[in-house]
């Protein structure tokens, strides 16, 4: 899977926090699930609880629940496993597991079920393939700033960019050093149609990239290759009923849940990339080494 440690996933596993011993309030829903589909990767992950009268900490065994995922268009139907995880806080989690092949644009059936035949379950649309498209760049001196129009995409949830370069001291005659610096920067907008934007701003970027490298301006070079920008591409069953994507909010009970017969949240997304080479004149109004 992409990672269960972006923004999004946060949501995803936040569940997982404190387990206490405590009543709950009854109710005659059956699971809570988190998780989402991720048409990129092969293997597919999901958070599942048990709704029980008592909340209390999750024991090492099997929960003794099946949970299928079915492609409506095909009628292919994939059961995952259940695997028990001991996270950091030292409590176990049920983690269901399975190595499905996700399609882009295609709706699937998400089900939970008990041996009594009790069951929760979710329907989400996989995100169709997206085309992000340079549609701007602003080429000043010290100000070089481009937007990426990401077409296709219904919403964008996170955003990292990675910077690609190339470094040395400045008067060494010895070759340049490769790296990559990953910033949680940029801005995402939406265009007056609708369509995801991202904005980038090399040149308020140059300052934390020179820090994380450990190098010092006007000391050392510093050659800039090439800009991947990857955003979360999130798909409809994302949108926030607050109006922004914040993990914090989202996952307090209710908030966003698409779950039924249950609590919690079944989405689908991936992370995207789009690779940008600046022309050299950008790249030095940027403020970095053209070599």
């Amino acid at each position: 899977m992409t990672t269960l440690a972006v923004a999004v996933s946060t949501l995803v596993l936040a569940a997982g926090c404190e387990e206490n011993v405590s009543p709950v309030i009854p109710t005659e829903r059956v699971f809570t699930v988190w998780g989402f589909l991720d048409p990129t990767v092969a293997e597919q992950k999901a958070r599942v609880f048990r709704i029980e009268p008592v909340l209390e900490p999750t024991r090492p065994e099997p929960l003794g629940a099946t949970m299928s995922v079915t492609d409506v268009s095909s009628g292919s139907v994939t059961v995952w496993r259940d695997s028990v995880i001991l996270f950091p806080d030292g409590f176990y989690g049920h983690v269901y597991l399975a190595n499905q092949d996700v399609e882009f644009d295609r709706e699937y059936l998400v089900e939970l079920e008990t041996p009594q035949g009790l069951g929760s379950s979710a329907r989400v649309r996989t995100p169709p393939r997206t085309s992000p498209v340079l549609t701007e760049l602003q080429n000043v001196r010290f100000n070089v700033k481009f937007r990426v129009r990401w077409d296709n995409a219904p919403q964008l949830l996170d955003l990292k960019v990675r910077y690609h370069v190339a470094f040395r001291s400045r008067g060494s005659s010895g070759a340049f050093s490769s790296g990559a610096v990953t910033l949680r920067t940029g801005v995402i907008e939406t265009g007056p149609d609708g369509t995801p934007t991202v904005l980038i701003e090399p040149t308020s970027d140059l300052g934390d990239i020179l820090q994380m490298l450990n190098l010092q301006a006007g000391r050392d070079e510093m050659a800039l290759d090439s800009i991947t920008v990857l955003p979360f591409v999130g798909s409809e069953e994302w949108r926030s009923p607050t109006g922004d994507f914040d993990p914090e909010v989202l996952v307090q009970p209710g908030t966003l849940s698409n779950v039924d017969n249950g609590f919690g949240f079944f989405g689908s997304g991936f992370e995207d990339a789009y690779v940008v080479h600046l022309p050299e004149d950008a790249i030095e109004n940027a403020g970095f080494t053209v070599r």
